[in-house]
């Protein structure tokens, strides 16, 4: 269950000033938002303090995710330059241990397979971009662009994959609903490719 303190700040703020900051749309009489993330649109319902994600209710990380990034987004430009979570103010310290960077599930999933990461991500909407073995560019939410880096499996080393954001990420969400937008897209990511493998 999401915290009362969010429902209330997102209900204080400017309904245009959301939508500005965010790139979500709003529906005055339903009083509801509705968010673009990777190829989905979750529907934010102020009214009656409920996500739902394809005409059912979304898990908690999508639910809280969504809700703080209305609250947290800002509508500076991006500094392009992409950098990797633990190069983030603070984040060498905060992605370890339980919150290290989820990329292990996609790593095995497609340790020798850059064909099959291409196609998965084209399907969350991204393009291959150049990096790595393989690389896609996913715009998980409108104001946050997401690169994963695919080094593939070869007979001395596994599998590898790198996470890049614009390194002014962090005036969009915080970090532990950062890493919450990382475990959503990189376990769509696999389920997407159970489809297309």
């Amino acid at each position: 269950m999401i915290h009362p303190a969010h429902w209330e700040r997102l209900e204080s703020l400017p309904s245009d000033d959301v939508c500005a900051r965010s790139g979500a749309t709003y529906d005055p009489a339903s009083n509801a938002y509705t968010v673009p993330l990777l190829n989905e649109r979750i529907r934010v319902s102020v009214a009656d303090r409920t996500v739902w994600r394809s005409d059912n209710v979304t898990s908690f990380n999508v639910a809280l995710l969504s809700v703080v990034y209305l609250i947290e987004a800002r509508s500076a430009p991006q500094s392009g330059e992409w950098t990797t979570p633990e190069a983030l103010p603070a984040g060498s310290f905060f992605f370890r241990g339980p919150h290290a960077v989820p990329t292990s599930e996609v790593a095995q999933r497609f340790a020798r397979d850059k064909d099959l990461f291409l196609e998965a991500g084209r399907r969350l909407g991204a393009r291959a971009v150049e990096g790595g073995d393989a690389c896609v560019e996913i715009q998980a939410l409108p104001r946050i662009p997401m690169r994963l880096v695919l080094w593939l499996a070869d007979d001395e080393f596994p599998a590898q994959v790198t996470v890049l954001f614009d390194r002014r990420v962090d005036q969009q969400l915080p970090m532990d609903v950062l890493h919450g937008l990382m475990r959503h897209v990189t376990s769509e990511l696999v389920r997407i490719a159970g489809r297309a493998g």
